[in-house]
């Protein structure tokens, strides 16, 4: 009925109680314990809240009650502040969200308590005050509507959440007005020329990186750790040679990928090479080097070759992949390709095409 979690930290240890009311999910943390004694102390007082949680539950599924005590303390959930809103939500969704996201979630909720003050009541956050909000990004100068419009989106997926974990009873602006853009930018992308040079710039596991970009459309997250040590990046273990897929990880989700002929040569001759040496795992990593390393080489070649631009290194052969695809196929394929959930983000690489199809009838030589 209820479960216990043991979460591991570098710098310590933490106890989380996840619970269902009603096919909603709620939980509760304990703080990071660091030392033997406070692990032990914090992991019964977790039980105790387990055993608790679970009779209450009993009892609200029985009849007796007509609510759950612990999950219905409205008096302290009607006080919440911003701030005590944002750490309790950094801490719960550790184990749930990648880092990278919490930190864009909580850079936006900061900036928010930066406006309207920490201790600013959660349940009196209106239309009003977001558009105070807005006015007070825009006011700094040192923002555009298109940044303010992604912390509001941020925003708005902390508030959500709070819900979700009974935080808060419901969110109190659940429709966020956002500014409306006209001029949308589209995505930088490679032409399948500069690609073709670009394969003979590359050598060793840049060669393998650049490659496995252009070829599976994939983040640099899915392919490389962002800090040494983090876990992530694809492992050898997760290629599946007789399926001709790679599995990757990315924004919490496994995804599978298609390998392409030429992938598939490349990566078996690295294998090979690494079986010579007596260097192969199948848990090692098939790119050792992190996300900033792999966006600083492929900068600094764009450079040597003058093809630098700006917004396009890394991420740009994930937008020439998504532009390839939709030109071969339809736009379903290329969202599942690319790992969308919502076909709307798809689109956008439709506005791309076009525009290169008018290049081309613009280049008809009669």
């Amino acid at each position: 009925m209820a479960t216990l979690i043991k979460i591991k930290r570098k710098n310590g240890v933490a106890y989380r109680v996840q619970f269902f009311v009603n096919q909603k999910r709620h939980s509760k943390t304990w703080p990071l314990a660091k030392t033997r004694e406070k692990q032990q102390l914090t992991r019964k007082q977790a039980n105790n809240f387990k055993k608790q949680i679970e009779s209450e539950i009993e009892n609200y599924k029985a009849g007796f009650v007509d609510y759950v005590p612990s999950i219905s303390d409205n008096a302290n959930r009607e006080k919440l502040t911003l701030k005590e809103l944002t750490n309790e939500l950094q801490e719960r969704r550790k184990s749930d969200v990648e880092p990278c996201t919490i930190q864009r979630n909580v850079r936006a909720m900061n900036t928010l308590m930066n406006c309207l003050g920490p201790d600013f009541l959660v349940r009196n956050l209106s239309d009003n005050t977001i558009e105070q909000f807005k006015n007070y990004r825009l006011d700094s100068g040192r923002i555009s509507k298109v940044g303010v419009n992604k912390d509001l989106v941020n925003i708005k997926t902390m508030l959500n959440d709070a819900t979700k974990r009974g935080l808060i009873p419901e969110n109190p602006v659940p429709k966020i007005r956002m500014f409306r853009i006209n001029n949308k930018r589209l995505p930088k992308y490679y032409t399948s020329d500069e690609i073709i040079v670009l394969k003979a710039k590359f050598e060793g596991e840049m060669w393998l990186a650049f490659l496995l970009f252009i070829y599976t459309g994939a983040r640099r997250c899915e392919i490389c750790q962002t800090r040494v040590g983090d876990g992530r990046g694809l492992r050898w273990k997760d290629i599946m040679w007789m399926q001709d897929e790679i599995k990757v990880s990315g924004k919490g989700e496994e995804k599978i990928k298609a390998m392409h002929p030429i992938l598939k040569k490349e990566l078996a001759a690295e294998m090979r090479r690494r079986q010579k040496e007596i260097t192969f795992d199948f848990d090692d990593l098939v790119v050792h080097y992190i996300c900033d390393t792999v966006t600083k080489k492929v900068q600094q070649v764009l450079k040597e070759n003058g093809m630098y631009i700006k917004g396009r290194a890394v991420h740009g052969f994930r937008h020439t992949f998504a532009t390839e695809t939709l030109k071969t196929s339809n736009m379903r394929v290329t969202q599942e390709a690319l790992d969308h959930k919502d076909i709307s983000t798809t689109q956008i690489y439709t506005h791309i095409v076009a525009e290169e199809k008018k290049k081309a009838v613009a280049a008809l030589p009669y």
